[in-house]
């Protein structure tokens, strides 16, 4: 789990969908998040938060966006060796198994589908953080 002062980082072009999510980890007690409008702003960000030496604990990314989507930053995330075992949740509407099952080919830790439910936030972030630890030992 991040702790409640790591770098979070949600990568979302819905104004909504990231107050909901900032709201949902405050008040989980997380208090480093990060915003980014697009994939492209959201990969500049996770390579310039690298550079630091603290780099993000956890990513939670839109699949759709513009400039760069979700799963084409997963993509590039995962191919970069500095940032890959950086732990990230996708969201998205789609619920499709072919969806599901690119995005487990390209790494993913976590497939949430919106709406998510902040109840529940805790333990999506606890599996997604549970999952890269594994994923990083094979």
């Amino acid at each position: 789990m991040p702790t409640l002062t790591d770098p979070i980082l949600i990568v979302d072009d819905s104004d909504l969908i990231r107050s909901d999510l900032l709201k949902a980890l405050r008040s989980l007690g997380y208090k480093n998040i990060h915003e980014a409008v697009d994939g492209q702003m959201g990969l500049e960000k996770i390579i310039a938060q690298e550079k630091t030496g603290h780099p993000f604990s956890l990513v939670i990314a839109d699949w759709t966006m513009p400039r760069l989507s979700g799963i084409d930053l997963l993509e590039r995330v995962r191919h970069s060796p500095a940032i890959a075992a950086t732990p990230f949740i996708i969201l998205t509407v789609q619920n499709e198994v072919s969806e599901i099952m690119q995005a487990i080919s390209l790494g993913v830790n976590k497939y949430l589908v919106k709406p998510f439910d902040p109840a529940t936030l805790e333990d999506d972030l606890e599996a997604a953080v549970e999952h890269s630890k594994i994923t990083r030992k094979d």
